[in-house]
């Protein structure tokens, strides 16, 4: 088994509907693989486009997560990642989410 395959099982708490996923955990797992990102993205003298965003490691685990996730825990990981453009106070953040969201519809 990979992180990637075992993730989703990891945020899985419950087979009931409505509250199948652990929304903490989805909330820090976005904030610190977002936030790591634009760390990487910045170390390399970049800045966050389409271009350095789209082919990371950072985005295949976004990409993993929207794709192979139900209904439910794609929804909630969608709505984690609005509320961090929302609510993002660091200039990283804003940089970094709407370039994923566009690349997140692109892969699902």
């Amino acid at each position: 088994m990979t992180f990637l395959s075992e993730l989703r099982s990891k945020l899985q708490i419950s087979t009931e509907p409505g509250a199948r996923y652990n929304i903490p955990l989805i909330n820090a797992l976005v904030l610190y693989v977002g936030t790591e990102a634009i760390n990487y993205i910045h170390q390399k003298g970049l800045t966050p486009s389409m271009s350095t965003i789209a082919h990371s490691s950072h985005m295949d685990i976004f990409q993993n997560l929207a794709v192979d996730l139900d209904t439910e825990g794609t929804w909630k990981l969608l709505v984690n990642y609005r509320g961090e453009i929302v609510i993002a106070t660091a200039v990283v953040l804003v940089e970094f989410y709407p370039q994923f969201i566009s690349v997140i519809f692109q892969a699902v």
